[in-house]
């Protein structure tokens, strides 16, 4: 298994754990969920197209036939935010964070059905183990709130975020750079979640505090956006797509502690033993010999 993008999706998984700083705070002047998804899409695009045009200005040509792949792994990213957020709403974070890490296993049995990729005892246990770390560590268990749109909303947006990896998946193996699927799928993502995410409230509350709305917002950008993105769709040109999804998982053990740090929170039994669970499945997929 290629070391360097174990490492990337871990950095991934880190910066996402690292971003609900970034949302809090904006929560906090007055954006919504749907809001501030729109926000990190489009100044991720930004930021992502300016690297380009800095970079090697030739990644921003693609062909026409590419365009639609890109345009759904934005409507994925958007999608599995927004039903992710409403299953919050509806149920709780522990169980919206544990139903979107359903993911991994669906990534999974897609990518041995559709992309070729072998199947393992050790991705799969890999894969429970991560799914279990990331209940103990939200709390899951034990505090499972039934609510039939709520556990809905959260198996449709680890479903979205599965469709996000398989696609990006695919996009790698067409050739497509990593930079260039990751700045039109934000492009794509953001011009969408506009029409749907009531931007003139949204407006209204840059217009109240700009300097804050402007600083939270590229942070958002940055660090739930573009920096994971890019790293996790990199990783992709190495890792099979069950094993990335998978390693991902990271993300919510990076959120408690996080939130120990920052928010003075305590780390309970249950949390260590999920890191635990976690780190395990790291280790176990670290030493996978298959390739895709």
């Amino acid at each position: 298994m290629d070391k360097l993008s174990i490492l990337f999706v871990v950095i991934a998984g880190i910066s996402w754990g690292s971003s609900g700083v970034f949302s809090n705070q904006l929560k906090l002047l007055g954006f919504s969920a749907l809001q501030s998804a729109t926000i990190r899409s489009l100044v991720a695009a930004v930021i992502l197209f300016l690297i380009i045009c800095i970079t090697d200005k030739k990644k921003i040509r693609t062909s026409a036939k590419e365009l639609p792949l890109f345009a759904l792994c934005g409507i994925c990213t958007i999608a599995s935010g927004a039903f992710y957020f409403s299953s919050i709403q509806l149920t709780s974070l522990s169980t919206a964070v544990t139903l979107m890490y359903t993911a991994p296993i669906m990534v999974m049995l897609i990518s041995v059905l559709f992309l070729g990729e072998r199947f393992s005892i050790s991705k799969l246990i890999a894969a429970l183990l991560a799914f279990a770390g990331c209940g103990l560590v939200t709390g899951i268990i034990g505090g499972l709130r039934f609510n039939f749109l709520g556990i809905l909303y959260g198996l449709l947006s680890g479903f979205f975020y599965c469709m996000y990896t398989i696609l990006t998946k695919i996009s790698t193996r067409r050739g497509n750079e990593s930079l260039t699927t990751t700045a039109y799928s934000f492009l794509f993502g953001g011009v969408f979640a506009i029409f749907i995410c009531q931007p003139g409230a949204a407006f209204s509350v840059l217009a109240d505090v700009p300097s804050q709305s402007i600083l939270w917002g590229l942070g958002i950008g940055l660090f739930s956006g573009a920096l994971p993105y890019f790293f996790y769709t990199l990783s992709m040109r190495k890792l099979p797509a069950g094993v990335a999804s998978a390693l991902s998982a990271i993300e919510p053990m990076t959120a408690t502690i996080v939130s120990v740090l920052l928010y003075h929170e305590k780390l309970t039994i249950s949390a260590l033993s999920g890191i635990l669970l976690i780190l395990t499945s790291v280790v176990i997929l670290s030493r996978v010999k298959e390739e895709s």
